[in-house]
């Protein structure tokens, strides 16, 4: 597919790699008998020129094999960047001597084809989690996501949507210090369909449905400024949680997200697919060909599928082995049986499929009306404990108000991140009454780790919650959690028979934690 510039023009000639790579790295990569030196975990960018100047760069593939210290080789994109430069990007894991040599389908073009390089993979440094742990990956378990040095990451995403392609880069550096501040660690942002600050799109290059190259670096910039303050970039390239339109074919949408996984694959990020599919399912084809022919080489980098509301979606693409997690949607639930299904339904059976993936709510109900707000609190603890906890969404304003209205995620997040969250699954069966049978709304989500050292129930009315004793730790202590305050209070409860009661501190909605006592 052809990239043009849309503001035709001269760019200055780039300089040398080296000094491009010195530029990009910082001061922390240096010489050494001509071998550029990098940090594990900091990018490293390769420049080409190719010896053609090529009217359609689209039709052009580039890949470099990088073959890392032990003998491994990793095949990543190149992509072309405007005239004669290219670029391939790549995250060094591991310590040592890295090589390189290029493949590009233009066999002729000796400015691509064929070159080799090298460069050395030094020790992490400090700085931010990225330097210091590695990207993010899923987990081993298959229900939660973790650094590449195994550090868990609980995901803390705020859903920025358009603002990010919206804001100009003062407004989203104000933005992103802000969230990393509050101690939130992921971003989600969509490239198409909409305007950047400029007023350009995606497809908005020289000629109609081209993918526009200015807006694309546009886009670079905002990266790295997400990456530098330590969140993770979850990026949909297409938002397609509708009809699909006329604005763009299945080959250009393809084509829009191989360009974005070859410009930010070794930036720190998750993609998400959102698809829609109509009453009829007849988009569902078009994902799968699209996911297969973009995802299916193995791409490093956590693939989140988000289905539509028209149907669910999401046993169409189970199989799909691209997708490595599952996104849903609360906004919706604003019925008894809507809760109903959210409650007894499909997603609350996931946890027991396999394989596991994380499942994340990243469309949460907006709190904007004091009973928007306790029906956004409710379904962020129900949706978290349904399945094994991986994260929680907040839907945010921009600029300085870009965490209003999301206490109860942030509250949330940290008392999560505070336990072992790993541990927890589903555990309805230490329930001895359930009051949501009566009425959805009054469900009470339980979770548990195997051996039920750690047990976590959210009560959304009180004034009490009942237990099966028996399966309860007999040693344990107990506290609840204000999810409005963040506030801990002591617990205690009443045995009766072959039941534990417990009482809340007052009204609203509660969490209780028991722990073995040690």
């Amino acid at each position: 597919m052809a990239i043009r510039r849309t503001v035709p023009g001269c760019r200055q000639p780039p300089a040398r790699w080296l000094t491009l790579a010195f530029a990009l790295l910082g001061p922390t990569l240096t010489r050494a008998a001509d071998v550029p030196i990098v940090p594990r975990w900091q990018r490293v960018e390769r420049e080409f020129r190719s010896e053609n100047l090529h009217t359609n760069p689209g039709a052009v593939t580039l890949r470099v094999e990088f073959r890392t210290p032990q003998g491994e080789t990793q095949s990543v994109p190149g992509f072309w960047d405007g005239g004669k430069v290219w670029r391939a990007r790549v995250l060094p894991g591991v310590a040592g001597r890295w090589s390189f040599r290029t493949n590009c389908s233009d066999t002729n073009d000796t400015g691509l084809h064929n070159h080799t390089g090298e460069f050395l993979c030094t020790a992490a440094e400090r700085g931010n989690r990225f330097r210091e742990h590695g990207p993010v990956q899923v987990a081993r378990a298959g229900t939660y996501f973790e650094h590449t040095d195994r550090t868990p990451l609980f995901l803390v995403t705020e859903l920025g949507w358009n603002a990010v392609r919206r804001e100009a880069p003062k407004a989203l550096e104000t933005r992103v210090r802000e969230l990393a501040r509050q101690k939130v660690n992921a971003l989600a942002w969509t490239i198409w369909p909409g305007k950047d600050e400029q007023g350009k799109g995606a497809f908005d290059g020289a000629a109609p449905g081209e993918l526009n190259l200015d807006f694309l670096q546009r886009l670079d910039a905002k990266v790295e400024m997400i990456t530098s303050a330590g969140l993770v970039n979850v990026i949909a390239p297409s938002w397609e949680l509708r009809d699909v339109s006329d604005e763009a074919t299945e080959a250009q949408t393809a084509a829009l997200m191989q360009q974005t996984i070859a410009r930010w694959h070794a930036s720190p990020s998750l993609w998400l697919v959102a698809a829609e599919s109509g009453s009829s399912g007849a988009n569902i084809g078009r994902w799968r060909r699209i996911g297969q022919e973009v995802f299916g080489a193995g791409m490093r980098g956590p693939v989140i599928f988000l289905p539509g509301e028209s149907q669910w979606l999401w046993e169409e693409f189970r199989a799909e082995k691209w997708i490595t997690g599952l996104g849903f949607k609360t906004a919706h639930l604003t019925t008894d049986d809507a809760l109903q299904w959210f409650h007894t339904g499909p997603l609350s059976m996931e946890h027991r499929q396999t394989p596991a993936r994380p499942v994340l709510d990243l469309i949460p109900m907006k709190e904007n009306s004091s009973a928007g707000i306790l029906a956004a609190r409710q379904l962020l603890w129900w949706g978290l404990l349904m399945n094994p906890p991986a994260g929680v969404s907040l839907q945010s304003k921009s600029g300085a108000n870009a965490l209003a209205g999301g206490n109860a995620a942030l509250h949330a997040a940290s008392f999560m991140s505070a336990l072992d969250f790993r541990t927890l699954r589903p555990a309805p069966r230490l329930l001895a009454v359930q009051p949501g049978v009566e009425s959805p709304q009054r469900f009470v989500a339980v979770a548990a780790s195997e051996n039920r050292d750690l047990v976590v129930a959210y009560v959304p009315t009180g004034p009490t919650v009942q237990f099966v004793t028996a399966a309860l730790p007999p040693r344990r202590t107990a506290s609840w959690f204000n999810p409005r305050t963040a506030e801990r209070i002591l617990a205690a409860g009443v045995v009766s028979g072959d039941r534990t009661t417990y009482r809340t501190p007052g009204e609203s909605d509660w969490v209780l934690t028991m722990r073995v006592e040690k």
